[in-house]
């Protein structure tokens, strides 16, 4: 790690930790001082990771979840918990197959609805409870353009992050107070 290191005592759980955004979200936090909870389904991918983090300087948690999954997202925030308060939920992971609508098989749409709009309401709904309590926290949905400007070929991940913008907006409103 470099010399920009500053301790914020955040502990952050991000989903999608194992690669693209997620990995290179969680390797900056790390670098700055946040102890971070790699969430993702390959636990060796992200024990890799972990090992990185940890080889420099950083605080990593290695926490193997099936956001598809409704019993699994429950398990993985109930362990993640029982090691303590999460400060930030970062809900990131995604999935995006591009093709067209009518070439793409329906299991497709199915796929990435559960993981891209499903698997944040899952875990907001796992974690939100312990936030409450607290009366701190913060939830990040990371979406996309695409969810805001429609595109030839991304049409169901295009609906999944409009979806989840609008839930985002909903939830939000809700919890303001």
């Amino acid at each position: 790690m470099n010399g920009s290191r500053r301790s914020t005592g955040r502990r952050i759980l991000i989903t999608g930790a194992s690669r693209g955004i997620g990995r290179a979200l969680s390797l900056l936090l790390a670098q700055r001082g946040d102890r971070v909870v790699l969430a993702a389904r390959s636990e060796a991918a992200l024990a890799e990771l972990a090992q990185e983090i940890r080889a420099q300087g950083g605080a990593a948690e290695v926490l193997p979840v099936d956001l598809t999954d409704d019993a699994s997202v429950r398990a993985a925030v109930a362990r993640a918990l029982s090691s303590g308060p999460i400060d930030v939920l970062v809900n990131n992971a995604g999935l995006c197959v591009q093709g067209e609508f009518l070439v793409q098989p329906a299991e497709t749409c199915q796929t990435e609805l559960e993981l891209n709009y499903c698997g944040p309401l899952r875990m907001a709904r796992a974690l939100l409870p312990a936030l409450i309590a607290r009366g701190t926290g913060t939830i990040v949905n990371v979406s996309s353009l695409v969810g805001s400007i429609a595109s030839p070929t991304t049409a169901n991940y295009g609906a999944s992050k409009a979806a989840l913008e609008a839930w985002s907006f909903a939830l939000r409103a809700e919890l303001a107070r």
